[in-house]
């Protein structure tokens, strides 16, 4: 049961991700913050940085991302 909860807030936490990249690119600072402001917990941020690092989504060399 813990895995399934676990499933839907990965699943949710992307969906929130997904949501903000599309008004502009995001650094993996704004995700983070974005993430733990609407309390996910720590090891499903961690999964959906990884998650997204993956995918190249994350932007980090743009000056007004630091």
């Amino acid at each position: 049961m813990a895995r399934k909860i676990s499933e839907n807030e990965l699943t949710r936490s992307k969906e929130t991700v997904f949501r903000l990249f599309k008004y502009r690119p995001r650094s993996e600072k704004e995700i983070r913050e974005k993430l733990e402001m609407k309390a996910f917990s720590q090891s499903i941020i961690e999964k959906t940085i990884e998650y997204f690092k993956g995918k190249e989504h994350l932007v980090t060399n743009l000056p007004y991302m630091l």
